[in-house]
């Protein structure tokens, strides 16, 4: 190390006063082994005597010594000074003697590297210049001049000022390194910036150099990985617009080719890599690194490291930190009894059924509720579940312990079991539910809320409509779920007799025109859309405002009112549904309660006029049509012909019953939910809860004392915790897995709706984009809830990354009639809005279709 120059492998962390922040870590990561690309620093003393030769410091005298609070001048004086001036002789020559050591005719990256810079409560990040691709020992010297001068740049100042670090204990060095001509660039967290959570990192990954990431000049992929097992979680794949590339003297910004949007910019090896490599920084330094890296052909660099700033003042203690996928826990729910086979897909059956993670008042009141009826029904066929369903974590957290009766017991029974659902199924489902079981189980219901109703009353009502969802659900799946699977079935074997390889297509005419609830709601949504289109006004809000913003808009708009008394009808009679779970739980909104969920329905059927004609009568025809020609097929044989009458008449009647008692399980939900917020609001009057949402977040046993009077700070700060845990567990719950691509690059999934269909791919991942979708799209989607039934009239094929055959969106496919394929894992990430793709729902597969042709692409990996 000279006075002027100082080279990695002569420095360490400790040389921060002689080359700055970045030149002192770059040295110490150089010297431990990391791929650090070759670099000499100018260093601060360089700086000084630039500072005091020049005559530079005279100006700097009159910053220092008096009031100046006129940054903007000062600065641009002092940088003035500092680009007039040329560069010490002595300095000049040690700067091109190391340049020419490096290698002259390479480009460098010329780095600003100050001894105020990359501490831990102060990044300076962005404040003074880089200047990258630099060729040339008189552009090197230009770009040292300045960086010296940035150090003096007005935002420079105002960020010490703010940080509180005095003008006159900064100096600057300037870090000269070998440019990496970057594939990928990007940075690296080794916590998560945003929650503080140690357990995460995320990596962040554009085209071609870093400058347009960090400049925010495109929307990049970014990658989370979990350090435990250090495996990848989440993979969103940006726009990554464009990408800035070395040419020259310097960059140029350039457009990212189609194809490469399309894709992730980083392998999964390559991205694991970063990661690793991250890791062991971290583990240097033994605190949390803010990583700057490259690639490189097949070579990874590392450019910069420093402490990450800015982290959130509060992070939750170490034992509340989400549960991720290790002590049998994923998310919300509990593995440990589920078999070990399972144990990978149960999360995905979850995930099919709960979109959104459940928080604890779902699951100790809904969840367990549904649940005891299920056991109920269990026990009448001899199998024995478990009746602990809640269960409390050492984390702190409130899982869902699945009653996962004994395996070896259930099959052992099976036979017996099989026999019983066939007996089950010897009455007339659909008088069954008409004439005894919806008045039963509605005569549990409490009444309507009213306005004096005390808190403890509330509390009794809660515990009633637990009590109405555990009937509903032992009749449900007693009568209705489990024998109609075995009618189900029943109907699918005559078929097979008779119809061959049209036993699935005649199946599923033979399943259209059901007059069921959720039939009914299609329709009349339909009805609100043909409204909607004839009324201009109604159009232009449903097609032009913002999510959440179109029923208040309609609401307040006079040519709106005929809408308006429409959508109070259709919200009075079907708005318990809701969008977000296909099991309804108390803690998410219904229609009734966020309207936009629903409207956004109407919207995306504004797009197609043709979509809004009743398809009644034509599936009328075509069942009766299908229904016909089996009996002729039959007429010889009165037997069978009678089992087939009977079988289609059953399992079609178990179908509108199915519908029946799923709507009174939301209307029930509904109701508990209006209690649940009633009664936050009296806690939230008598201050012992912070808001309402609060109140999902706690046990009986809290609202019990929280009612009384009792351990209000307590709970109060369990409610705080839970919630802070949830939402961090939303990250981990939302994660798609890896593809499942075959040796040709085809996407695999389960084949569930019959049928091949090509089009243009719309991402759904909530009601919030239903109006995205137009007819003839293909709907991709995470999963899909009875809400969603509306859009299987618009697309021409779904896709969807969680479910199987009985799924909801797989059951909807197949009474609609297009093809689907369900648990591809993550469509909703190897999909961008407009790609075309073939979904084959006879093969199971989805494959990416050329532009130009109907040739296949490979899917990304």
């Amino acid at each position: 190390m000279t006075d002027v120059i100082a080279w990695l492998d002569e420095i360490d962390k400790y040389d921060m006063p002689h080359v700055g922040g970045k030149g002192a870590n770059l040295g110490e990561l150089f010297r431990a082994g990391f791929p650090v690309p070759r670099a000499f620093c100018v260093t601060t003393s360089a700086y000084q005597s630039q500072l005091e030769g020049a005559a530079i410091g005279q100006t700097l005298t009159g910053l220092l010594t008096s009031d100046a609070t006129d940054l903007d001048r000062w600065s641009e004086s002092i940088q003035a000074s500092f680009l007039a001036a040329p560069i010490l002789a002595p300095i000049e020559g040690a700067i091109r003697t190391a340049y020419r050591a490096l290698g002259n005719t390479i480009p460098v990256a010329v780095r600003s590297s100050a001894t105020a810079e990359d501490l831990p409560g102060a990044s300076f990040a962005g404040q003074m210049e880089t200047f990258l691709g630099v060729c040339g020992e008189q552009n090197l010297l230009e770009a040292i001049r300045k960086c010296w001068a940035s150090l003096w740049s007005a935002r420079a100042m105002h960020y010490r000022n703010e940080q509180g670090i005095a003008h006159a204990s900064v100096a600057l060095a300037v870090v000269v390194q070998e440019m990496v001509r970057a594939d990928v660039a990007g940075v690296m967290f080794t916590v998560d910036p945003l929650t503080g959570v140690s357990t995460n990192m995320k990596i962040a990954a554009s085209y071609g150099l870093g400058e347009a990431l960090v400049a925010g000049q495109v929307t990049p992929d970014t990658y989370t990985i979990t350090k435990e097992g250090l495996s990848i979680f989440q993979r969103i794949v940006g726009q990554n617009e464009i990408k800035v590339i070395q040419q020259g003297n310097g960059t140029a910004v350039v457009p990212v080719s189609d194809m490469e949007r399309r894709r992730p910019c980083l392998s999964d090896s390559q991205i694991l890599e970063i990661a690793r490599i991250g890791l062991k920084v971290e583990r240097h330094y033994a605190q949390a690194q803010d990583i700057e890296w490259a690639v490189a052909g097949d070579r990874i660099y590392i450019l910069q490291a420093r402490p990450v700033t800015a982290l959130p003042k509060t992070v939750p203690p170490p034992i509340l930190e989400v549960p991720g996928r290790t002590d049998n826990i994923y998310g919300w729910i509990y593995l440990g009894r589920i078999p070990r086979p399972m144990r990978g897909v149960f999360p995905t059956f979850a995930r099919d059924h709960f979109p959104h993670p459940l928080r604890p008042f779902d699951i100790y009141n809904s969840l367990a509720a549904a649940l005891a009826g299920v056991r109920r029904v269990a026990a009448d066929i001899g199998i024995e579940m478990p009746s602990d369903v809640v269960l409390t974590h050492k984390s702190g957290l409130v899982l869902f312990n699945p009653p996962v009766p004994s395996v070896m017991r259930t099959l052992r029974r099976f036979p017996t079991v099989w026999r019983r659902l066939k007996i089950l199924i010897q009455y007339d489902p659909l008088r069954e539910w008409q004439e005894i079981d919806e008045s039963q189980v509605r005569a549990l219901i409490p009444p309507t809320l009213c306005e004096d109703i005390s808190a403890s009353e509330i509390l009794q009502s809660i515990r009633q409509l637990n009590g109405a969802i555990t009937e509903l659900m032992y009749r449900r799946f007693r009568k209705y779920m489990a024998p109609g699977a075995a009618a189900n079935r029943r109907l699918s074997a005559l078929l097979a007799k008779v119809a061959g390889k049209q036993t699935n297509e005649m199946k599923q005419k033979l399943m259209l025109n059901l007059n069921h609830k959720t039939a009914q709601c299609n329709r009349a949504i339909k009805a609100l859309a043909r409204n909607a289109m004839s009324n201009p006004a109604v159009r232009e809000i449903l097609t032009s405002n913002a999510f959440q913003g179109m029923y208040t808009a309609i609401s307040a708009n006079p040519q709106c009112m005929e809408f308006s008394e429409h959508l109070s009808y259709f919200l009075d009679e079907y708005g318990f549904r809701t969008a977000m779970t296909m099991e309804p739980q108390p803690s998410y909104p219904a229609w009734r309660d966020e309207p936009d969920q629903m409207l956004g329905l109407v919207g995306s059927m504004l797009h197609d006029p043709n979509i809004l004609s009743d398809s009644e009568q034509e599936e009328q025809e075509t069942y009766l049509e299908a229904r016909a020609e089996i009996a002729q097929r039959l007429q010889d044989r009165p037997k069978q012909s009678a089992a087939f009458e009977w079988a289609v008449d059953t399992a079609r009647g178990f179908v509108i019953a199915r519908e029946a008692s799923l709507y009174l399980l939301e209307e029930i939900v509904g109701r508990m939910r209006e209690f649940a917020n009633h009664l936050a609001n009296h806690l939230v009057a008598e201050g012992k809860l912070r808001s309402n949402r609060q109140i999902y977040y706690l046990s009986p046993d809290d609202l019990d004392a929280l009612v009384a009077g009792e351990r209000v700070d307590e709970v109060g700060s369990i409610a705080k915790q839970r919630q802070a845990v949830w939402e961090r567990m939303c990250e981990t719950w939302n994660l798609p897995a890896m593809n499942r691509n075959d040796s040709r690059g085809h996407l695999r999934g389960a084949a569930v709706s019959q049928g091949v269909a090509i089009g243009p791919v719309k991402i759904v991942r909530g009601a919030h984009e239903f109006r995205k979708l137009k007819q003839g799209d293909i709907l991709v989607c995470s999963s899909t809830t009875p809400a969603w039934t509306p859009l299987f009239s618009i697309a021409a094929g779904v896709v969807a990354d969680v479910g199987g055959v009985l799924s909801h969106a797989a059951i909807v496919a197949r009474e609609y009639g297009i093809p689907a394929v369900m648990g591809c894992k993550n469509a909703t990430s190897a999909f961008v809005d407009g790609e075309r793709i073939e979904v084959n729902g006879t093969t199971g597969t989805v494959r990416r279709i050329s532009p130009s042709s109907d040739e296949s692409v490979p899917l990304r990996t």
